[in-house]
């Protein structure tokens, strides 16, 4: 049974980009608490590392169930804890773009003319 996983690439795909996610966030959290401040894009992009490695945990989860029983895996992928593992992704993606979208928005307005109240320059772009 787990000795399909072994050929199963799929499995090692997950397994290789949920590495690479979770060394990411680590990377980022370390660096953030080393100085101890960040921007608003950094510290959502830090949580969306953490939910692409849930994301993909997840998946290399029913892979496994899928390798062992097939009837827990088609359970669990019919299970809202199957839906809500993307929930987090697609939230934090979405904070991320509004974010950047007001900030490159006021940018463009400061630029032509239109003041804006808040102090530009102490935000980093």
């Amino acid at each position: 049974m787990l000795n399909n996983l072994l050929h199963d690439i799929a499995f090692w795909s997950y397994a290789f980009n949920g590495g690479v996610a979770l060394y990411g966030f680590f990377l980022f959290a370390l660096w953030w608490r080393k100085v101890g401040r960040a921007s608003d894009v950094y510290k959502f992009f830090t949580i969306l590392l953490l939910a692409i490695f849930i994301v993909y945990g997840g998946n290399i989860h029913i892979r496994i169930l899928m390798a062992i029983d097939p009837q827990r895996a088609l359970a669990f992928s019919n299970s809202i804890p199957w839906y809500i593992r993307t929930w987090l992704e697609g939230i934090v993606l979405l904070i991320i773009m509004v974010r950047m979208s007001t900030r490159i928005i006021r940018t463009c307005l400061y630029r032509h003319g239109y003041r804006d109240d808040r102090r530009m320059s102490t935000e980093k772009l």
